[in-house]
């Protein structure tokens, strides 16, 4: 198990999803908590995460989802905006590993991170395009 220390989640102008860089992903359970509380925000626990893409074992660009805001009018960390959360990973095999994480503001993943020497996909010395 894997508990981030407390984020504050600002996510202004943001449509906010969650992101991971992950290996064997079908192993992973992710939930955000309420930073003070410890317990999952609405639709974000355990019991609703749905994973990412069905069928998707490795992924450097996995979205994450919650059965409750899967749909083309729902995003779903709508709920953790202005809140200080806590992101908790449950993994179900050793084999799982979980690389990075990171929200963005489109599906496509761009995390408008540097990517110091770049890299194959890269355009620039951050990533602004994402997978799309």
């Amino acid at each position: 198990m894997l508990r981030t220390k407390p984020i504050l989640f600002d996510g202004k102008g943001l449509e906010p999803l969650l992101f991971i860089n992950a290996e064997g992903a079908d192993h992973i359970t992710i939930a955000i908590n309420d930073a003070e509380t410890g317990k999952p925000l609405p639709g974000l626990g355990f019991a609703d995460y749905v994973g990412g893409k069905r069928g998707v074992v490795d992924s450097e660009r996995l979205q994450v989802l919650w059965a409750s805001h899967v749909g083309p009018d729902k995003t779903p960390l709508f709920a953790a905006q202005g809140k200080r959360v806590t992101l908790e990973v449950r993994f179900a095999s050793p084999a799982a590993r979980l690389y990075s994480f990171w929200f963005a503001s489109d599906h496509c993943g761009a995390s408008r991170g540097w990517v110091a020497a770049g890299g194959a996909g890269f355009n620039a010395s951050r990533d602004l395009v994402g997978s799309c």
